[in-house]
């Protein structure tokens, strides 16, 4: 008989902070697969093994981390996580998600209390900060920006997420737009601050490129504002 892996098949049973940013990173860069012989299986998937590291230490998981073939060898090396457990694959159903969720990924019901770490997960997986001067056509300096960047196929989901985010982190305003065959959102600096302090506080889990490239961001911002 195959060796049974060890993992907490209850963890989507109950609310914490890392179970929501592991929820918000499945919706970004996670799925759900049902293999012929009718095996279901949930897997995450990275460019960034430390994250997955650090998933599978959430989850008690045994399983292994495994590279993915590149089909472009300019590509950088990804990696995978995948579970075979057919208990938190219905769990993750129950939250909305589908085999095969690009276009139907919905924002769950998620408590107050753990919105920055399902949106900090979900930045992990897709997401970025871009920050740096930027030159006005109607304007004769520079200016520094910071902006706070998320993806998704589904154009609902971002509207349903940047009105949770207008809730929760009083933002201005957004800007909503296409991109490549997705669509894309976006936050001018002071609410790309607001929003980045609201994911960082305390935060249990996360990507360690993108804290840093977010602490930095910050940084430059302040050092400017000080001088």
């Amino acid at each position: 008989m195959p060796k049974t892996l060890g993992i907490n098949e209850a963890f989507f049973k109950k609310w914490s902070a890392e179970m929501a940013y592991i929820l918000g990173f499945f919706s970004a860069d996670g799925c759900l697969t049902i293999n012929p012989r009718s095996s279901h299986y949930i897997e995450f998937s990275c460019n960034d093994k430390d994250v997955l590291e650090k998933i599978k230490r959430a989850l008690k998981s045994d399983h292994k981390i495994g590279g993915r073939k590149r089909v472009n060898p300019n590509w950088k090396k990804s990696y995978r996580l995948q579970i075979g457990s057919k208990k938190m694959f219905n769990d993750l159903v129950k939250f909305g998600f589908t085999v095969n969720k690009t276009e139907t990924v919905s924002l769950p019901k998620i408590p107050k209390k753990y919105f920055a770490d399902y949106l900090r997960g979900y930045f992990d997986g897709d997401g970025c900060i871009n920050y740096g001067y930027y030159h006005y056509k109607d304007r004769r300096a520079k200016k520094y920006h910071i902006l706070f960047r998320l993806v998704c196929k589904n154009k609902k989901y971002l509207i349903d997420l940047s009105k949770q985010i207008k809730n929760l982190v009083d933002t201005k305003g957004k800007n909503l737009f296409a991109h490549g065959n997705a669509f894309g959102l976006s936050y001018s600096t002071k609410d790309s601050l607001k929003i980045l302090n609201f994911i960082y506080n305390k935060p249990t889990i996360y990507l360690t490129r993108k804290f840093k490239n977010s602490n930095q961001a910050i940084k430059n911002y302040y050092k400017l504002v000080d001088r």
